[in-house]
């Protein structure tokens, strides 16, 4: 028998408190408008039918999200204002009348919600665009016409896919670090992929001021308070001071300082008369790297287009020496030579610091303040929205609750998949079975599936690269896909393109296009959509109130929020391992002269511990069913997952260190100036989705950013075996896993 629910009381909700939740439902996720007397009406609504709980558990946002979309439903316009056609107030007395203890109640399955539901046209749930739209009202059972419980509905309220959303590197907020205030601020112009040469030049500035202020915060550069500003002047000629505090020396400073040691931050890049030089946003100098050292040794790469920390002597510019100079006082430059000592990254900076308000232990020291009410994705701060979400990703995967018996975890990810590789498609078609055979709860919530889908670039005037042969890639992907219904109906399928998809494998004829990139156009994914649909409207009577699957095609690279500001994963296909290793510096010490080769991590002969890593083997996963339990790689063949291996370490390092997912000359990997800031790093994601194939799968935890590799799907020296990896978003940790077939 069911137990009766109190009913909730009516509350007095002020229109301005409520503004930012219907701004943020109507205006950012519906794009409509209302006004002043529409958003007193949308307060005593929610005030009335929600009460007390329209604010701790989540009640205002599914009903005001209920309510844009019945607008948008009925016709309404992009301002939300009682007209006569449709009626606002109709509306909402409508809702009112299946309004229950603040939730909403699913209408009888033979009356359709809204007259376009009845419209073929309409059915399924998948997207070709990268916005996901996931309904955040009451998931209970569903009950069918004879009155028996649908068995494959046994999702609750809080299941975990409801919060996942895919956020795309073109629908990032543009976000600019002001040095006056701070803080961060969106930018002013609008994005264009045509800009002016201006917006390079404010890339860089915003790039270098992040980087700056992140070396600021840190502990080794921050000057105890008790310390006057004229010791500091004193002392800042020194690269280090008496206290044991580092303090920088920007370019344009040295002029005139010859023979004193100096702490500098710049960009490392090439000078247009040969050789190399460090630039900030004061100038440039020549910089000597014969007597350089690499900090740590051989732990990290140092490329050109990196912003890094140099500690050496200033020589003043002389008729006659080894190494040229620029010249001194054109475009910035100073004349002279920097002889470089030692050369290392920036610090890197924990995820908690950076969203964080947290008092330094030394009390000479004034408080870290970090970017907690700063959103960064679109949805939410980490102030605002980080106390609820937590509250429900606890309430998700607290053992003691009954939610948790039905809670799914992890996300599978597979990289590389190419689609015309028979080989690829009969490893995906086995790997696909074996999930769609387990039972629902031990599924995977959802599958990335990583490019390059097409072997060679597409549409570049090859045989066999056309426009017709690649959308029947994905026609035989749609027909492997609809054999595996349950988890079309289940789980979310995110697409993510490589360089060799179109449309950026057009006019780059298989080099690295510019970044970010598009996701891959709907024109060849028609097929792959229509078996989504076809999965979803088999089960419609059963799933009334529950999402069914999803497709979702995003950029390169793309961000993943879970729980709002709680998790993020950052998945970004790029085989910058590779790159690395052409473009690295040969120092002295000989750091960097034997190359990596593109072999499975673990092979490296020279392995040692970092402080700051670690270790994540398979061993600390079970697997989901004996199938799987019987792709757990072997004693004698199976994938080296150990962290300490200093070719996995060497790659997350330099670009954790860097905060930016392409640290390299715009020459070598262009980069859409107006989008740059879709490629930061910071704050640290929760897990960095590296696809890499150039270097074997991996999983290292730095600074407490999980980095996960999950290799090439199927190798050419095992085309009979396919790898990819799982990663449980309520551990944060991976496995990488491989199966025979």
């Amino acid at each position: 028998m069911k137990k009766s629910q109190q009913a909730s009381l009516p509350v007095l909700i002020p229109p301005s408190v409520l503004r930012p939740i219907v701004f943020r439902i109507f205006t950012r996720k519906h794009s409509l408008s209302v006004t002043s007397a529409s958003l007193e009406t949308l307060a005593r609504f929610v005030g009335s039918n929600c009460g007390c709980g329209w604010r701790e558990q989540g009640l205002a946002e599914l009903l005001l999200d209920e309510v844009a979309r019945n607008w948008k439903h009925a016709g309404g316009g992009l301002i939300v204002e009682e007209v006569k056609e449709p009626s606002l107030h109709m509306i909402l007395e409508d809702l009112g009348s299946r309004i229950s203890n603040g939730r909403i109640l699913p209408l009888p399955q033979n009356i359709p919600e809204h007259p376009m539901e009845s419209n073929p046209k309409n059915e399924g749930k998948c997207h070709s665009s990268t916005e996901m739209s996931y309904p955040l009202d009451d998931r209970s059972k569903s009950i069918d016409l004879q009155g028996g419980v649908c068995e494959d509905n046994i999702f609750s309220p809080n299941d975990p896919r409801q919060w996942i959303r895919v956020v795309n590197a073109f629908d990032q907020p543009r976000l600019l670090y002001n040095m006056d205030k701070r803080n961060f601020a969106l930018s002013p112009s609008s994005a264009s992929v045509f800009p002016s040469s201006s917006s390079r030049i404010d890339a860089f500035r915003d790039r270098y001021n992040r980087v700056y202020q992140r070396v600021l915060r840190n502990s080794a550069f921050r000057q105890p308070s008790n310390v006057s500003r004229q010791s500091r002047q004193l002392e800042s000629s020194t690269s280090s001071t008496n206290k044991g505090s580092y303090s920088l020396t920007f370019v344009s400073s040295l002029q005139g300082r010859p023979g004193t040691s100096h702490l500098l931050l710049g960009l490392l890049h090439l000078s247009p008369i040969g050789g190399f030089c460090l630039s900030d946003l004061t100038g440039s100098v020549a910089l000597d790297l014969r007597f350089a050292k690499g900090v740590p040794e051989g732990e990290t790469w140092f490329v050109p287009g990196m912003v890094l920390l140099v500690d050496g002597i200033y020589e003043e510019q002389t008729s006659s020496g080894p190494l040229p100079s620029i010249s001194g006082g054109i475009g910035g430059n100073i004349g002279g030579r920097f002889v470089a000592l030692s050369v290392a990254g920036p610090p890197c900076e924990r995820r908690e610091l950076s969203l964080e308000t947290n008092s330094s232990s030394d009390h000479s020291s004034a408080p870290i303040s970090g970017f907690g009410w700063t959103d960064f994705l679109g949805v939410g701060s980490r102030r605002a929205e980080g106390n609820r979400m937590r509250q429900i990703k606890q309430q998700c995967f607290e053992t003691s609750s009954p939610i948790s018996a039905h809670a799914r975890t992890q996300i599978a990810l597979m990289s590389d998949v190419n689609l015309n590789n028979p080989k690829a498609l009969q490893g995906l078609s086995n790997v696909l079975q074996v999930y769609n055979n387990l039972p629902i709860e031990r599924t995977p919530l959802a599958f990335v599936l990583i490019g390059d889908f097409a072997q060679q670039a597409i549409m570049t005037g090859k045989e066999g690269a056309c426009s017709v042969t690649y959308k029947g890639l994905f026609d035989r992907l749609a027909i492997i896909l609809s054999s595996c219904s349950r988890l079309l109906q289940n789980s979310t399928f995110i697409f993510v393109p490589g360089d060799n998809d179109p449309w950026a494998s057009n006019f780059c004829a298989g080099a690295a296009p510019p970044v970010p990139r598009g996701p891959i156009p709907d024109l060849f994914t028609s097929r792959v959509r229509r078996a989504f649909t076809v999965a979803n409207a088999e089960t419609q009577s059963c799933r009334a109130a529950h999402p069914g699957g999803e497709a979702i095609w995003t950029s390169n690279p793309a961000r993943l929020s879970i729980f709002g500001p709680v998790q993020e994963l950052v998945i970004f296909r790029d085989d910058i391992s590779e790159r690395l290793r052409r473009m690295a510096l040969n120092f002295r010490d000989g750091s960097c002269q034997e190359p990596i080769s593109a072999m499975p991590v673990g092979h490296s002969k020279n392995e040692r511990h970092h402080d700051t890593y670690t270790d994540d083997m398979a061993s600390d996963f079970r697997a989901t069913a004996p199938d799987l339990e019987r792709s757990r790689p072997t004693e004698n063949n199976r994938i080296k997952e150990n962290v300490g291996n200093v070719a996995a370490r060497k790659l997350v390092k330099s670009i954790l260190d860097q905060g930016h997912l392409s640290p390299f000359p715009t020459t070598t990997r262009a980069v859409f100036w107006d989008h740059a800031s879709a490629l930061y790093l910071y704050p640290l994601p929760t897990c960095l989705i590296l696809a890499d194939t150039s270097t074997g799968p991996f999983s290292v935890t730095y600074e407490g950013c999980h980095v996960l590799n999950p290799g090439k799907f199927v190798t050419d020296s095992a085309p009979n075996k396919v790898t990819w990896a799982e990663y449980d978003i309520s551990t944060c940790k991976s496995c990488i896993r491989e199966e025979q077939f």
